[in-house]
């Protein structure tokens, strides 16, 4: 019996040693921003593109260049994050962003003079060079 009573004493001052050293610890580091810069093209055979955008997107369209749309990205993010990207059916770019905290997709679409541009989603901000025509919807 004596055995058993000394057994569980020691386990009681075992869990209370490790409480209190949990709770003596220091947080960890904070996540560090960070941002990522890429440039790709894709072809574009008309003169109608659509964009499908999700989360916290801006997107610049600016003309110039013939028979292909230019992307450049510059995204931004402080913990985890998810981006997806999808050229589909030759005039329709698929984004969606998200992440922990803190984040944002900047992109630059280069497309040729007289391009319409529809932009559907939830983009944050959209800009349009005068030479192009964008609709949001």
């Amino acid at each position: 019996m004596r055995k058993i009573l000394w057994a569980l004493a020691g386990a009681g001052l075992l869990v209370v040693a490790l409480v209190i050293h949990s709770h003596g610890r220091e947080p960890g580091p904070a996540p560090v921003p960070r941002t990522e810069t890429t440039i790709g093209h894709h072809e574009l055979p008309g003169t109608d593109l659509v964009v499908d955008a999700d989360g916290p997107v801006r997107l610049t369209v600016v003309a110039g260049g013939a028979r292909r749309i230019v992307i450049k990205r510059e995204l931004s993010w402080t913990g985890g994050r998810r981006h997806e990207e999808a050229w589909e059916d030759a005039r329709r770019l698929r984004i969606a962003y998200a992440c922990d905290d803190g984040c944002a997709a900047d992109y630059v679409l280069t497309v040729p003079d007289a391009t319409r541009v529809r932009v559907a989603g939830a983009a944050r901000g959209l800009t349009c060079a005068a030479r192009v025509t964008c609709t949001e919807e």
